[in-house]
């Protein structure tokens, strides 16, 4: 088992994304809308998906609201 913990934050849904081409089942990313809730904004996480290290993130400007995902209309 991996996890990814940081205090004050709490990750959304996780999706793996595999890498092109890869060697095996884990070799991707795994990427999550975080919420920071001590810096009162979101981030993306990118994770490799293998060991679970951190490989980069992205910070959001605001907070992104959980259920964000799928809640989009025309």
């Amino acid at each position: 088992m991996r996890r990814w913990f940081e205090d004050g934050c709490y990750p959304g849904e996780p999706a793996f994304v595999p890498r092109p081409a890869g060697t095996n089942r884990y070799d991707g990313v795994v990427l999550s809308v975080v919420l920071d809730g001590l810096r009162e904004r979101s981030f993306l996480l990118v994770l490799d998906a293998e060991t679970f290290a951190e490989t980069g993130r992205a910070i959001a400007p605001h907070v992104i609201p959980f259920g964000f995902h799928g809640e989009f209309k025309s």
